[in-house]
């Protein structure tokens, strides 16, 4: 059996990801006091309470509840300004109260925080994520959920949606609604409820574009040219970063260099890896510079006139993807 999380008479819930500090904030609040919360739980925000309020409920005995729980938001101010006396109380809490302080930002070099780390107390950080840790919380987020992510649609989602986990949450709410009973949740899925902006959607192009995939960038293109019609011209600037950073992998492999140092040569972001390479086994280097080759042809013919924009990208993309 797991022994019980030991109490600690401070709490601080600190960084920048809101979503995140109000998620650490009730399930710390549901382990100390349980789910009904009842009159053991007390909130204050720190811009206008006064200290005296806040100790005052620390010292009162708890009414049918082992312990009396007081919250103060937006407490970096309170904090500053109360800061000896709060190391004093961590010297000597009440032995029935704990309070929970939620900051944005937390000192770790100050006396007050030596004394959390001493054994007063525990901080609780909730910084926004990035790549592959916003990926595997999003992951374990729907499993949470009773749902799964398909191949690259964990990934897809943070591309479209950004690292933010609130927005993640709450797409991740829509679409485990969106697809019912089933367990799985597609790219497919991904892009009918979530959209993608035109940025994103060239970003998507590209991969489509290196994967093969000659009916679906056909279709994202039509997509993203009714939402942006400078998206044509903007398309081929794209198009052309990929297919050199491929040609640059490409060549490194045939000159016998490793996976890392090729991946760290072309800039590849973690979570993207395997993509990556998939698409660079898919070429040779001839066929990459041929590739290059024909976009700067049609770069040439867009800003000379020769033939519509559209049309000289949805034949380039044909070529590429069957060519």
């Amino acid at each position: 059996m797991t022994a019980a999380k030991k109490t600690h008479p401070i709490y601080v819930i600190t960084g920048k990801d809101r979503y995140l500090r109000q998620q650490a904030r009730e399930s710390l609040a549901q382990r100390l006091v349980g789910k009904d919360q009842g009159l053991s739980v007390s909130n204050y925000n720190g811009n206008s309470v006064e200290l005296a309020v806040v100790l005052d409920e620390l010292r009162t005995l708890p009414f049918l509840s082992e312990r009396r729980v007081v919250i103060v938001d937006d407490a970096d101010k309170f904090v500053s300004d109360n800061r000896e006396v709060l190391e004093k109380y961590a010297g000597n809490p009440s032995t029935t109260g704990v309070l929970v302080l939620i900051c944005d930002s937390w000192r770790s070099n100050t006396r007050l925080a030596k004394l959390l780390v001493a054994g007063a107390g525990e901080v609780i950080v909730a910084e926004p994520m990035k790549g592959a840790k916003a990926i595997s919380w999003l992951v374990q987020h729907a499993r949470e959920n009773g749902k799964m992510f398909g191949p690259g649609a964990a990934e897809s989602l943070v591309r479209v949606v950004g690292n933010d986990t609130g927005r993640l949450s709450g797409e991740l709410e829509k679409l485990t609604l969106y697809v019912g009973n089933r367990k799985t949740i597609d790219t497919d899925d991904i892009e009918a409820l979530c959209g993608v902006t035109a940025e994103q959607s060239i970003f998507l192009i590209n991969d489509q574009v290196a994967e093969g995939k000659t009916a679906e960038a056909l279709i994202t293109l039509n997509r993203l040219i009714q939402a942006d019609r400078t998206a044509e011209f903007s398309m081929v600037g794209v198009l052309a970063f990929s297919l050199r950073r491929l040609l640059k992998a490409r060549t490194l492999a045939d000159a016998g260099y490793g996976q890392h140092d090729i991946l760290s040569a072309c800039g590849v972001y973690p979570p993207f890896v395997d993509r990556f390479l998939n698409q660079v086994q898919r070429f040779t280097t001839r066929k990459l510079k041929t590739l290059v080759g024909r976009l700067a042809e049609l770069d040439y013919a867009n800003k000379t006139g020769l033939g519509p924009a559209k049309l000289n990208l949805e034949t380039f993309i044909v070529y590429a993807t069957t060519g």
